[in-house]
């Protein structure tokens, strides 16, 4: 699992996890609290095969 730390320092009660990820606009909520996997699943899932391609070509 890559764990991303909150750049505001506060998970606000979000865990991520490859099964349940979490994505946030930053420019718009800067204080990561509104969620937004669901609203863009396309872009979560092409974010997550990067993620996955990048782990897999460091082993």
């Amino acid at each position: 699992m890559v764990a991303t730390p909150s750049q505001t320092r506060s998970n606000h009660g979000f865990e991520a996890s490859v099964e349940k990820p979490i994505l946030f606009n930053v420019e718009e909520d800067f204080g990561e609290r509104i969620d937004r996997p669901k609203e863009y699943p396309e872009r979560v899932k092409r974010m997550l095969e990067l993620l996955q391609s990048k782990i897999a070509a460091t082993r």
